[in-house]
């Protein structure tokens, strides 16, 4: 999996001033949040916030946002999203566009919990999503009439662990995995995404079979 280094510098400066959550603090207070997903664009925060992004035509917008308040230092505005919010972690979303931008670091437990309630939304919209890694340079589409929003989420978590986007299941039981995967009201109780043990060690069986 490459690494956008700007990226990661970026990601860095920003860790090292300590002045992280304070953009991220800025951005929930200036832009709002919302309790359920919406159609149009929107970030997620790590800690499962997902922005209230009614009024703006493109993440590119909350950019623009930070470089008039100081909290970017960029001398242009981009045509995507966000780069700071993305070396921040937060998760790019877009409900008219059905598609997922993934940041290079993992997502946050609270951050899957909030993308499921989304892609459940979504599910009910359109009738695919795409998930775009590594700067678009990696990116798979899933019709939500042969895959769930669980299992989309699975995916997501095994490429942090492989680096590649699976566009089917390895999982030998999908149903088993996903049944401790109960479904909870947005902002209620979190589903604990941090055992990776039946990834990690699916991944590795998949590497073999790819190999083969």
């Amino acid at each position: 999996m490459n690494t956008d280094k700007t990226l990661h510098e970026l990601f860095e400066e920003l860790n090292k001033l300590e002045n992280a959550q304070d953009i991220l603090d800025f951005i929930k207070t200036e832009v709002g949040t919302v309790s359920s997903p919406y159609s149009g664009p929107t970030y997620i925060l790590p800690d499962g916030s997902m922005l209230n992004m009614r009024h703006f035509k493109h993440h590119a917008e909350i950019e623009k946002l930070l470089i008039d308040n100081g909290y970017s230092h960029d001398k242009y505005i981009p045509t995507g999203g966000s780069p700071t919010m993305r070396a921040l972690g937060a998760l790019r979303c877009d409900t008219v566009k059905y598609y997922i931008d993934l940041p290079d670091t993992q997502l946050t437990r609270e951050q899957y919990n909030t993308l499921l309630v989304w892609l459940d939304y979504l599910s009910k919209e359109c009738r695919l999503v795409t998930v775009c890694a590594d700067s678009g340079r990696i990116n798979t589409t899933y019709k939500f009439n042969e895959t769930i929003s669980d299992d989309i989420i699975s995916r997501i978590r095994r490429y942090y662990i492989s680096g590649r986007l699976y566009e089917t299941m390895e999982i030998k039981d999908t149903r088993q995995y996903n049944a401790k995967f109960s479904r909870k009201p947005f902002g209620e109780e979190l589903i604990d995404f941090d055992d990776t043990s039946v990834l990690a060690e699916e991944v590795e069986n998949s590497k073999k079979r790819y190999l083969e």
